[in-house]
């Protein structure tokens, strides 16, 4: 038996969860506490019989070692490290979506020789994540029906009913094996320019892209705001040039202004660019390349003056030519979410962890906009070339039609 009151010992969180202690190289499990004095027992009680005891007091959140009871066996100085190692993995699987092997690489790369040999195999700390992360989540549904996602959506519905206008888009990576895609509607939250910031603020889980399902998610969402004596009358609806998404929009929302996406279009005609085989020559030849952008220059036009722009720009692209405004926020936001989240096609409770985590996130933007914060400043090359946009958009009037669209084509990229 050995006494020494100034010698502290250092708390071990176990597997299980319940504090272990390191008493001179010995792990000890916690029995009972009373008035500040711990109890604890050797941890091999059971499998060697040791019948040691210690007693420790707190003092200034420190335990201080107040009476051991000798071993039957001898101490092992990994078995602390190991313990520690392998509760902040546990804690990481509990605060990520990291994949097992990436939290295992992290945390092992930086043991010891000495201790590294000690630690469980890499199967074993997979098997203690899987634990981790399945205890504090429901059994995972095998059907859309047992899903039930509380009504936690009527402030976003508020701000939703509110907004200017709302931008929709999907994304397939991160939604589980028994969805087909996750389509965010996001809006603009804030009044002034400097001070506004376009926010995601409905998450919809979808098992298709048919019209009909475009047309369920808004009628949902109908519901759901009439329920909440919310009326949603979007003015205008950005998407990409889905055709089922637009047609649902018209349906649920007659007057509602159907825009497509810039950045989408670009996208489109780029790949069109590359599969007529003019991706080398746009990319060499100055002349070309400015002349097909003005094709994307029509966006920029009124609906009605655009046949006529478009025969005007046919006689000027080149004849052996093989010629077959943006979500930018959002696709954005979907690289940022497919990095948040980690991996492809997690569980349905994980992914609607994730959607919560993400809502606190929107309620903190929310809450800066509310005191006037300024959102970050854009790129200043961003700024200049709007700022360019809009100086040939507002002189249309007094430009020939090839001369305004070769001005808003020398500020296209695609």
């Amino acid at each position: 038996m050995s006494n020494n009151n100034n010698e502290v010992c250092e708390i071990v969180t176990s597997q299980k969860g319940r504090d272990k202690i390191n008493v001179r190289g010995y792990l000890m499990v916690k029995e009972q506490v009373r008035n500040n004095t711990y109890y604890w027992c050797c941890e091999k009680r059971k499998s060697e019989n040791c019948k040691s005891r210690a007693i420790t007091k707190i003092s200034d959140g420190s335990h201080y070692l107040q009476k051991c009871v000798d071993h039957n066996h001898s101490p092992q100085a990994s078995n602390a490290n190991v313990a520690n190692i392998v509760a902040r993995i546990k804690q990481q699987a509990r605060e990520t979506s990291e994949q097992p092997v990436q939290i295992i690489q992290r945390n092992t790369a930086i043991v010891p020789e000495e201790i590294a040999s000690y630690m469980p195999t890499q199967n074993a700390l997979c098997a203690r994540i899987k634990r981790v992360r399945s205890a504090e989540m429901p059994p995972q549904p095998q059907t859309i029906d047992e899903i039930d996602i509380p009504e936690s959506l009527q402030a976003n519905i508020r701000h939703l009913s509110q907004a200017l206008y709302w931008i929709m888009d999907g994304t397939y990576k991160t939604v589980p094996t028994i969805f087909y895609q996750l389509y965010t509607i996001h809006a603009p939250i804030g009044s002034e320019d400097a001070n506004s910031r376009i926010l995601p603020l409905v998450y919809v889980l979808m098992t298709g892209k048919a019209e009909v399902v475009y047309r369920r998610m808004f009628q949902d969402l109908n519901e759901f705001a009439e329920e909440h004596d919310i009326e949603l009358r979007p003015s205008t609806i950005i998407t990409n040039f889905e055709k089922a998404s637009i047609n649902a929009s018209h349906h649920e929302f007659p007057s509602v202004n159907n825009k497509g996406c810039f950045f989408h279009l670009s996208q489109s005609g780029w790949r069109k660019i590359q599969e007529s085989g003019l991706a080398s020559q746009y990319g060499t030849d100055e002349h070309l390349s400015l002349m097909l952008r003005h094709l994307f220059a029509l966006a920029f036009l009124p609906v009605d003056d655009i046949p006529n722009a478009f025969d005007l720009l046919k006689q000027e692209i080149p004849s052996d030519a093989r010629i077959p405004r943006t979500q930018n926020t959002i696709e954005a936001w979907h690289r940022r979410w497919e990095t948040i989240v980690g991996r492809s096609h997690v569980g349905a409770y994980t992914i609607i962890q994730e959607f919560r985590k993400e809502q606190r996130q929107v309620e903190v933007q929310i809450e800066k906009i509310l005191r006037g914060e300024q959102r970050p400043k854009q790129k200043k090359h961003l700024i200049d070339r709007e700022k360019r946009i809009m100086t040939v958009f507002n002189d249309r009037e007094n430009r020939p039609v090839m001369d305004y669209l070769r001005g808003i084509a020398h500020n296209i990229s695609l």
